[in-house]
């Protein structure tokens, strides 16, 4: 029983993957452009950059879906 309770843990461990901790940088009144920031990698790097209180401008090729993802943005973290 024992095994198996370690083997679940473990094995939730390697599901869950690595876990990112962001640095404690203070970005306060810094800007950043992200191009490509209304989907995929692009996007992660504007919600860890709006955390932060940076200014983040978003280049993206359609101005509806980099509405979409400012408004995204912007639910989880209604100050930025």
């Amino acid at each position: 029983m024992l095994l198996v309770i370690v083997g679940l843990y473990y094995f939730k461990k390697w599901v869950d993957g690595p876990r990112y901790l962001v640095p404690s940088l203070d970005l306060k009144g810094k800007y950043a452009v992200v191009t490509g920031g209304n989907t995929g990698i692009g996007f992660e790097v504007v919600k860890e950059l709006a955390m932060l209180d940076c200014h983040v401008t978003i280049g993206a090729r359609n101005k509806a879906m980099a509405e979409e993802a400012i408004n995204s943005v912007k639910k989880i973290y209604p100050e930025a």
